[in-house]
């Protein structure tokens, strides 16, 4: 009887856990709390208008995605492969790439000039990414 017990338990377990899963899409609570808490600061970035801040609000929203991404599981050693690997079960999250790439370009390039027209529209896809992930 133990171990009919323990298998019953198992598979109530699994069935838990997989109902947990689907009501969010794969992303628990305490996830979406933190990227919605961190997505407001963002937006502040963005809003105050500055190159300094469009340019933080772009490589904060781009480390908000690789913790979303991570926590939610998706295998990958940076965000390039996260992304690679979650575009496989939401390819619209594909489409933040240039969003991605805005940010390397900051990050690696002394010379890169970053546009206000630039920076909403990267803050858009990364937002995009995030609510296709269901976390925001």
């Amino acid at each position: 009887y133990f171990w009919l017990a323990a298998v019953g338990a198992i598979i109530i377990a699994l069935v838990w856990l997989v109902v947990r899963r689907m009501k969010r899409g794969g992303a628990e609570d305490y996830i979406v709390d933190k990227v919605k808490q961190q997505w407001a600061g963002v937006e502040q970035l963005l809003e105050q208008n500055s190159d300094v801040s469009g340019k933080l609000a772009i490589m904060e929203a781009d480390k908000l995605l690789d913790y979303a991404l991570k926590s939610i599981g998706f295998p990958g050693k940076d965000l390039g492969e996260r992304l690679r690997s979650a575009a496989y079960r939401h390819p619209q999250v594909r489409d933040v790439w240039p969003a991605h790439k805005v940010r390397n370009r900051l990050v690696h390039e002394t010379d890169y000039h970053l546009d206000a027209r630039t920076a909403r529209s990267a803050i858009q896809q990364f937002k995009r990414a995030l609510q296709t992930l269901r976390v925001l």
